[in-house]
């Protein structure tokens, strides 16, 4: 038996255990501090740094950056007049910041530029080309509010199928347009397939039968908007193609889809002065 007690091994000290619990971390403080939000422009969807959907960034009036008051030099947020809303810029928030400002309040209009840090921007996939005669711009609405709301206002609409066809989505829409005043009705409802004649006077034209609606994918419907001040046979630019329209990169037949484009405003549709040159196979 060893009775040196510098060899005998001593029990561990006693640990006190705090019994205060430990502050609850916040669901987002795992993120990096770099962690970059990603924008998706053609389903105006912003998704957080994990994948995930954080809203769906759709302006219903289809304004643009510059249609915005800016409130002040320092402030980060612009005044929406058609809303009377303040929209919140995200240029300079985190992942978390921006969670939280819409964990708050789900309808908040956000925004963001392309010098936001912490957001990517999805480029357009295609040919793009420039406004270089300074044409009358067309927008381009791809929800139903969008288009509601430049109707309202005055604004000619002018409908296209997307080409997308989803076969579920979060919501549904039948849609149909007054012949005579041009304002939009839609139902989400099978009940409800078309406007009650003792409510909804007038002569009405089918839009588009019934189309699920996701957010993760574009509209199945989109419309042109046309200001009422352009004028029958204006030359104008459409910043957001909705056709598949092609230009040709070589003589094989590869072909890249067009983003933007010119065309002419005939007082009734948008009218194309050159030809989509449709792939097609060819020796070289």
């Amino acid at each position: 038996m060893d009775n040196n007690l510098n060899n005998r091994r001593l029990p561990p000290p006693i640990q006190r255990v705090s019994s205060a619990p430990k502050p609850l971390k916040k669901w987002y403080q795992g993120l990096q501090p770099d962690s970059k939000m990603i924008f998706d422009p053609m389903t105006n969807a912003l998704y957080g740094s994990n994948g995930n959907l954080i809203k769906t960034m759709n302006c219903p009036i289809a304004l643009r950056l510059s249609d915005l008051e800016q409130l002040s030099n320092d402030s980060p947020d612009r005044y929406c007049h058609v809303c009377k809303e303040t929209v919140a810029g995200v240029n300079n928030l985190s992942d978390g910041e921006v969670r939280e400002k819409v964990k708050a309040n789900p309808d908040v209009c956000l925004f963001a530029t392309s010098d936001a840090k912490n957001v990517i921007f999805l480029k357009p996939i295609g040919f793009e080309t420039k406004n270089r005669d300074f044409l009358p711009v067309v927008k381009t609405a791809r929800s139903l509010e969008a288009m509601d709301d430049a109707q309202k206002r005055g604004w000619r609409l002018v409908f296209r199928d997307t080409g997308v066809e989803n076969h579920f989505g979060s919501t549904k829409a039948i849609v149909y347009q007054n012949d005579d005043t041009g304002r939009l009705w839609w139902s989400g409802d099978y009940r409800c397939p078309m406007p009650d004649p003792e409510i909804d006077a007038g002569s009405w034209s089918l839009v588009k039968d019934f189309f699920f609606i996701r957010p993760d994918r574009p509209s199945p419907l989109a419309a042109y908007l046309i200001p009422p001040e352009i004028g029958t046979g204006s030359r104008v630019y459409i910043e957001d193609l909705i056709e598949d329209r092609t230009v040709v990169m070589w003589n094989q037949g590869d072909a890249k889809r067009m983003v933007q484009e010119t065309a002419v405003w005939d007082g009734v549709d948008i009218v194309f002065t050159t030809a989509s040159e449709s792939p097609a196979l060819a020796q070289g």
